[in-house]
């Protein structure tokens, strides 16, 4: 009983760590993709000002 339970336990902290992997790497993806598009957005001001 108490291996089956301990079983459990640690097949759930499993699933419970590789669920916070998945969403960090959701958020910094997204955070990445902002960051590289507001650059861009940036950058292109700054061209156009240029001309």
């Amino acid at each position: 009983m108490l291996v089956i339970f301990f079983d459990l336990n640690v097949s759930s902290g499993l699933f419970y760590e590789d669920c916070m992997a998945r969403s960090l790497t959701a958020v910094l993806l997204c955070l990445t993709f902002c960051y590289l598009a507001h650059r861009r957005f940036l950058i292109n001001k700054i061209l156009h000002l240029d001309y």
